[in-house]
């Protein structure tokens, strides 16, 4: 029996923001005088640890044809078979949405704590909030920590809790509340910025500095790129800190997608930007906007042809 919706999409997009994405594009492609019209499109959304870091080879299986991740150097990692991943995995990119965030390390002023080193050589029984099994930052903190010569599980062997919550509820105030009331001794994720200015506010928070040699290590064998916690970017940030970079959602597709298709799709972003800048929530102080020029540059993966054919055809590169 034939298929009666015709899925001719199907997406990976787990969490807030990228599942926003998601029904926007799907929305935008279907409606009733949209281009695919006569089509549906499969907007999948799931917990981290199903959907994260899985969504990549799920794309490059052919199980899904779009996914969305950051860091995009992950992707990379994915695309070239290193680190996690066993097998290369045939993905593009299609475009690079604007998000600015790091991986930050904040532990309560009660601790006398000033390095990843100093945890290691004292094996501190740090009560640690970390990203959940699966999400992207799991694997850059377990990389991380690796560099340092321990693991999360040697946190726990010295009598530590490593701790991962509901990324809407440790947005919110979750981690907040925790530090305040004595329960939580440090926090080591990306999201800063839902997490990290009222954290800093809140439980005066230090942010700790990475060894610039782990952060060259972590670059020159994963590719992870280096970044920056900027100077006032939370209470007790009086200096640039360096850290692994998070900028930007990739969106990715399939390697042998359709070039029509994926030049649809960029097309769409393209045309209905506002939309997409309205149903995203910002994750800066600035609201979110879209720049089509910008979209396609540092995408860690070469584009789609179909994409790459649309951005250089309305001017966006050259």
């Amino acid at each position: 029996m034939s298929d009666p919706f015709k899925v001719i999409l199907r997406m990976y997009m787990a969490g807030g923001n990228f599942f926003r994405i998601g029904q926007v594009l799907a929305l935008n492609l279907t409606g009733y005088s949209e281009p695919l019209h006569d089509y549906s499109i499969a907007v999948h959304t799931g917990s981290p640890i199903t959907f994260g870091m899985g969504c990549i080879a799920r794309v490059g299986k052919g199980e899904a044809d779009l996914g969305i991740m950051s860091p995009s150097t992950l992707v990379r990692m994915a695309r070239e078979g290193k680190g996690d991943f066993k097998e290369a995995c045939p993905v593009t990119a299609l475009a690079v949405f604007p998000h600015d965030d790091v991986l930050a390390f904040a532990v309560t002023p009660r601790l006398q704590i000033q390095s990843l080193e100093q945890v290691r050589d004292e094996r501190i029984p740090l009560r640690l909030d970390v990203a959940p099994p699966g999400h992207p930052a799991r694997v850059v903190v377990d990389q991380l920590l690796a560099e340092y010569g321990f693991s999360l599980q040697d946190i726990e062997n010295w009598g530590g809790r490593v701790t991962w919550q509901n990324r809407v509820h440790m947005i919110y105030g979750g981690r907040i509340a925790q530090m305040k009331a004595g329960e939580l001794d440090a926090v080591l994720d990306e999201a800063f910025v839902g997490w990290g200015p009222g954290i800093g506010r809140e439980c005066g928070a230090r942010f700790l500095r990475f060894d610039s040699a782990v952060l060259e290590r972590l670059e020159r064998q994963y590719g992870l790129r280096q970044w920056k916690i900027g100077k006032g970017r939370a209470p007790g940030i009086e200096e640039d800190i360096p850290s692994v970079d998070f900028r930007g959602w990739l969106l990715f597709c399939r390697e042998n997608l359709d070039a029509d298709l994926a030049y649809l799709i960029v097309k769409t972003i393209d045309e209905k930007k506002h939309q997409f800048e309205k149903e995203i929530q910002p994750t800066l102080p600035e609201p979110f906007v879209i720049r089509m020029n910008e979209m396609c540059q540092n995408t860690e993966i070469p584009l789609h042809p179909g994409a790459d054919r649309y951005y250089r055809e309305r001017g966006y590169l050259s």
